[in-house]
């Protein structure tokens, strides 16, 4: 099987380049101009006119006015009209040997489902919802916009179905934990797959600053996604369903997001500036009690109020017991009451934090070369005191018309964020886990004769202590780039040739300083710690696909076939010790230093193909499947195949709907069924 899959690889790739050859003879130089309307005549800005099976493309003036230029072969060929909350329009043009002088004006209509919309839903793939049989949710720019966010995940929440979209941490680049499809394996992850312009990103982050965590178990902040800016972002295109294993493989198996970014268009150069202020807050506090009363004596501790021996009670006077039977056992309970004063210690820990977010982005270019520049900066503070996250970023597409038959499109995106970060999740030295262990009797604000703060219930660590004296810091460097070129050998006839790679770097350095105050239990580092951790990821892919459109009267024929590779590595080392000399803030001045390195590495590249059968544009029919052959599988099973089946019926455009009393109460109805395969890889690890 694995020698077959690389025979029909080598032959997607001798296919894409014989239609090289296929140009006509006869060529037909045109101006295609018109205007674009609705249906109250008044002028749409913004349209985007495609020229189909081309490179060619458009957007309407402030006037509704769009015009095409080029040079093509002579035939037949259709202009699709699309706008956001419309539907689309397609127009036929002939083009004859010479000059083309052409006048085309369109009508749009309301679409109140958006059924022709086109969707993204492959690295290069695209159809419209009236097609679709699975479920795809898409969300549009301006509707980030209005989710007011710096994270692009955070967009997500509460706009897709059945998505499982929660923040897991006060970490301020907003640690965003994404389930589409529920838990679906014990060991590994139910993140989805993340594809922005063809390329595949990881999501993933190494614990680089919350190491050597022996007492507890830490949640890792900040997945990478946060180092995209959503001022970015055109769409997102989420496919929850198995469905989505059928074209991009075992990685898909919790469902994919696809993210395109804003393309430059054509006319005078356009600059976009926007800025923003935030305010950070805690939404709701936890209700912790302040009652002024404590059974036994001030001095003891919550885990011990069930254990109170005999010698305890009569070294404090007045206390009073009673035995009680517990798993076979006997305890004494105390049942007398003192008083003590309490306290609310998320006053201390939590605060306002604020932060601001700010883009200049240009636009603009010819009929042939289109440009989108952006630089961000974005700058946020946590809710607990002495944490944030700052992130600044270049974007760059340009898309270049080759020839009439050949476009490039190339897209650059370099980030640099950096955060400082406290523990979260369930170690013991997390400001937010002291709020849950420690008895709130003690004044977790006051300090000694040097100004050092004091220690609080035994054992325990004061949680201002990790606020005001750890050190913990990060900084990423990170890189996005794609090439795609695009070919129109014959009429219906496209072949798109991806190249992307997503490269970062994590530094993390973290500094816990000797406790002031005695008492502290040693797996706490009482004796401080410190540690460098380096965390390089790399990450690229390679897709060629072909598709290929074809229409026989009432029945149309969509045909995709692709091929795809994708190789990741990712170097981890760490360095880091305990028993830090005075003066050192660093793992240097550790006796105990200890250095470990670990490497996880993958291949996959699989072979799809997918065809869907429409008739009259109402009722389509698509089939697909997916071979993978990946080095995370064993030798014996490293070939998996991944199917799909689907059913879309527009029912309200059939003659028998529009002639029944029922289209006068339901003016719109779709029908649509799916079925499909998955297996994930992330439950097998790397090697």
């Amino acid at each position: 099987m694995f020698n077959n899959l690389h025979k029909w690889r080598s032959i997607f790739i001798c296919f894409s380049f014989i239609g090289l050859t296929f140009t006509g003879y006869s060529q037909a130089n045109f101006s295609i101009k018109g205007f674009v309307k609705d249906i109250n005549d008044v002028s749409l800005i913004g349209v985007n006119v495609v020229l189909q099976a081309t490179p060619l493309g458009s957007i309407t003036d402030i006037d509704g006015m769009y015009e095409l230029k080029g040079n093509l072969p002579v035939g037949s060929y259709k202009i699709i009209f699309s706008y956001v909350g419309y539907g689309p329009k397609t127009e036929k043009v002939n083009l004859t040997a010479g000059n083309n002088d052409i006048m085309i004006n369109a009508i749009l209509d309301n679409d109140a489902l958006a059924l022709d919309e086109v969707i993204v839903t492959g690295s290069s793939l695209n159809a419209p919802k009236r097609q679709l049989g699975n479920a795809i949710t898409s969300l549009k720019s301006a509707d980030l916009e209005k989710s007011g966010t710096s994270n692009a995940l955070t967009s997500l929440q509460g706009r897709v179905p059945g998505a499982k979209i929660t923040q897991v941490s006060g970490d301020p680049a907003g640690a965003i934990n994404i389930s589409l499809r529920g838990v679906n394996s014990i060991s590994g992850g139910s993140d989805p797959l993340y594809v922005i312009d063809g390329i595949i990103v990881s999501n993933s982050s190494e614990a680089v600053t919350q190491t050597g965590n022996p007492a507890g178990e830490s949640q890792i902040g900040t997945p990478r996604l946060a180092d995209i800016n959503p001022n970015d972002i055109e769409t997102i295109n989420v496919i929850n369903g198995a469905a989505a294993a059928a074209i991009y493989g075992s990685r898909a198996s919790n469902g994919v997001v696809l993210i395109t970014t804003k393309r430059g268009t054509s006319g005078k150069p356009k600059i976009t500036v926007g800025t923003s202020f935030n305010i950070n807050q805690l939404r709701k506090k936890v209700y912790i009690t302040t009652y002024g009363k404590q059974f036994g004596f001030a001095a003891l501790r919550l885990g011990n109020i069930s254990n109170v021996t005999a010698a305890t009670a009569a070294a404090n006077p007045g206390t009073t017991t009673t035995p009680i039977l517990r798993d076979g056992a006997t305890a004494n309970l105390p049942t007398n009451l003192v008083d003590v004063k309490r306290y609310d210690y998320q006053d201390q820990i939590f605060h306002t934090g604020i932060g601001t977010d700010n883009f200049i982005n240009f636009t603009g270019g010819s009929e042939k070369t289109k440009y989108f520049a952006g630089v961000s900066y974005m700058n946020n503070q946590g809710i607990i005191t002495n944490t944030n996250f700052s992130r600044i970023g270049i974007r760059l597409n340009i898309d270049q018309i080759l020839t009439s038959w050949a476009s490039l499109a190339v897209g650059i995106n370099a980030v640099k964020s950096s955060a400082k970060d406290l523990p979260t999740g369930n170690v013991f030295w997390s400001p937010i886990n002291g709020v849950n262990i420690t008895n709130n009797i003690w004044d977790i604000t006051e300090r000694d004769a040097n100004g050092n703060l004091k220690a609080v219930e035994p054992t325990r660590i004061n949680p201002l202590s990790a606020i005001e004296t750890f050190d913990m810091r990060q900084n990423v460097n990170r890189a996005l780039s794609n090439v795609k070129l695009s070919l129109f050998p014959l009429e219906g006839l496209q072949i798109d040739l991806i190249a992307g790679m997503d490269a970062f770097s994590q530094v993390g350095t973290q500094f816990l300083p000797q406790y002031p105050y005695a008492g502290v239990n040693n797996a706490y580092y009482a004796s401080g710690y410190a540690s460098t951790a380096n965390n390089i990821s790399f990450l690229y892919n390679t897709d060629l696909n072909i598709t290929y459109n074809k229409s026989f009267g009432d029945i149309s024929s969509n045909t995709a076939v692709g091929y795809n590779y994708q190789n990741s590595r990712t170097d981890y080392t760490q360095s880091n010790g305990e028993f830090i000399a005075p003066g050192f803030t660093s793992v240097n001045g550790s006796p105990t230093r200890l250095t470990s390195y670990s490497l996880g590495q993958y291949w996959i590249d699989g072979l799809f193909a997918q065809q869907t059968f429409g008739y009259k544009n109402q009722l389509f029919i698509t089939g697909a499947a997916r071979v993978d052959n990946s080095s995370i599988f064993s030798k014996s099973q490293r070939n998996q195949v991944y199917t799909k089946a689907s059913m879309s019926w527009v029912l309200s455009d059939s003659e028998l709907w529009k002639n029944s009393g029922i289209s006068n109460v339901l003016s719109a109805a779709k029908l649509r069924a799916s079925y499909g395969e998955a297996g994930g890889v992330a439950a097998i690890g790397t090697i």
